[in-house]
């Protein structure tokens, strides 16, 4: 590890030292205690109700031609529903054209389907993560096994988070085995963590890339070695997490899952917090509880559950 990685991690471990120490004001219950998958409140990311900034805008539409009337007549009633639905129609129109869809992959649905149940549900999770005591800046994401769809949940996370675009947000590729970011999120592969892991690059600001999604960064995985897990070095990763975290509101960390490698149970305890994804009616419940183990076992703070797939 280079000494500008170094610095910055040790400067990153003594401002959450400092933030640990800090009194905590806020009441409610935390979210360090472990899971029990077998109860209810396992998946604690969970469905709430938070305002798409299209229903935002019809909002502010309907406002708009309610203060156009003066009358209480039923032709002005009737004008103005008319005023309304087209000033509605207007705003949706407008949002539709700043946001193209610029090659992203379809399955980002945050992204491309705001109105889709499935992108209300990940508000919900991006609502939970906000409310949490000691919020989570950094946050890694992994599975009990693969293809349970977790590189895709951050990338829908990600796009839920910066909705509105009043925060932005970094996806940082740490599966050095297989990355799949660039493909989704339409960005060109190139240097990125494995290089700066081994030493070859000194600081990974100039190798971050816009994606198609406004205000989602991208720091690729990088050159694909052989033995990837040569690289794994926990302190480099915090050393990279501290040079871009004053940078971006929240930094989501892709990890392989836990079923072949153990790659985000060394990664997991250098960010904030960690997300299982879970597949519903997929890979056996055992693998589940088995990655919880070993994230627990690392000592990391298992934030909750993502389930996928759900009917």
């Amino acid at each position: 590890m280079n000494d500008a990685l170094r610095k910055a991690a040790e400067e990153r471990e003594r401002k959450r030292r400092n933030k640990v120490r800090e009194p905590d004001v806020t009441t409610g219950p935390t979210s360090s205690a472990p899971l029990d998958l077998s109860s209810p409140d396992a998946v604690v990311l969970g469905e709430q109700d938070v305002a798409s900034p299209s229903s935002v805008a019809a909002e502010a539409s309907d406002e708009r031609a309610a203060s156009i009337s003066g009358g209480h007549s039923v032709a002005e009633r009737a004008r103005d529903k008319v005023t309304r639905e087209r000033l509605r129609d207007e705003v949706e129109e407008a949002l539709t054209d700043q946001t193209p869809s610029q090659g992203v992959d379809e399955r980002v649905i945050s992204y491309h389907g705001p109105r889709d149940p499935r992108a209300e549900q990940m508000r919900g999770i991006r609502t939970t993560l906000l409310t949490m005591d000691s919020q989570p800046k950094s946050v890694a994401i992994t599975s009990g096994s693969s293809d349970e769809g977790k590189s895709l949940a951050c990338v829908n996370l990600a796009a839920s988070l910066v909705e509105g675009g009043s925060r932005r947000v970094l996806l940082v590729d740490a599966n050095l085995r297989h990355p799949q970011l660039c493909e989704i999120v339409v960005a060109r592969d190139g240097a990125g963590l494995s290089d700066l892991m081994g030493g070859g690059v000194a600081d990974p600001r100039p190798l971050i890339q816009q994606t198609g999604i406004p205000n989602v960064d991208l720091l690729p995985a990088g050159q694909l070695l052989d033995n990837p897990g040569s690289l794994l070095n926990p302190k480099a990763l915090a050393g990279v997490l501290g040079m871009v975290e004053d940078d971006y509101d929240f930094v989501i960390v892709d990890t392989p899952a836990l079923d072949e490698y153990a790659d985000a149970a060394v990664m997991a305890p250098e960010v904030d917090g960690a997300i299982l994804v879970c597949q519903v009616e997929g890979p056996p419940r055992s693998a589940a509880e088995k990655a919880l183990d070993l994230l627990e076992s690392a000592r990391a703070r298992v934030l909750g559950l993502m389930a996928t797939n759900c009917r």
